[in-house]
């Protein structure tokens, strides 16, 4: 599992809030380009909604995470692109509705500072399944 795929583990499917507050605050870059179908946001705008629209709202789990490409850029492995798809289902905190979703996304991960950090996300999510 790549980089990206593990801090989505970190970030939303798992229970520990603290622990997915902490991943995005450490492992997201100040500087990161994010667009989340067609929706520029800076990264403190989707740290935001990933704790106050995703997690609040919803239970996730992830179904799969496949590897399409992964490209590294550095002999040691620390900096590069990974473009991935993702199966998840969420389930709503108040109604209990479930959704199977997945998404199509390409990652750029650089090392700075001895610490690998998102640079930038370009995803494409769809509702499969409710």
């Amino acid at each position: 599992m790549h980089y990206h795929a593990c801090l989505s583990m970190r970030a939303l499917f798992q229970e520990d809030d603290a622990v997915a507050i902490s991943a995005l605050a450490d492992e997201l870059s100040e500087d990161a380009q994010i667009n989340i179908n067609g929706n520029c946001l800076t990264p403190t705008l989707f740290r935001e909604v990933i704790t106050s629209q995703f997690r609040d709202v919803f239970l996730a789990r992830v179904i799969s995470i496949t590897d399409l490409n992964v490209i590294l850029l550095n002999p040691e492995g620390t900096t590069g692109v990974v473009a991935q798809n993702s199966k998840y289902e969420t389930k709503g905190k108040a109604d209990g509705q479930v959704l199977v979703q997945s998404a199509t996304t390409i990652v750029q991960v650089e090392e700075q500072n001895g610490k690998k950090v998102i640079m930038s996300i370009f995803e494409a999510q769809t509702v499969d399944e409710q």
